[in-house]
């Protein structure tokens, strides 16, 4: 069933099954870049937020209070970051070990 449907909307699309697969591969690799892109990104962002806590933290050694204040910011404001490296790593090793995985899952969420 699932089968017949793939192939009547291939056939609508006007391409066969390896046709797509090929350029769904393609996509992979495209869609590797960006998130090598996006941990590289969230990396430096994670890293300028850590120095920007140490200098503040220096800066108010004698104050516990802003201690705390700058720690929770941090733990707020990195937290993001912190999980987009995850996410990115996931998504890596996901495209460079198993891009036909990644094509299905697209396939499945219908393309988002």
């Amino acid at each position: 069933m699932k089968n017949e449907i793939a192939q009547e909307i291939l056939t609508k699309l006007g391409t066969t099954a390896e046709h797509f697969h090929e350029i769904a591969l393609k996509q992979a690799n495209i869609e590797l870049l960006v998130y090598v892109f996006g941990f590289f990104i969230s990396l430096a962002i994670t890293i300028f937020l850590a120095v920007l806590f140490m200098k503040l933290h220096e800066n108010d050694e004698n104050d516990s209070e802003s201690k705390n204040e700058y720690l929770f910011l941090f733990c707020v404001l990195g937290l993001i970051p912190i999980l987009s490296i995850f996410y990115n790593i996931y998504n890596i090793l996901i495209l460079l070990y198993n891009p036909e995985y990644w094509v299905i899952q697209h396939i499945i969420s219908g393309g988002k």
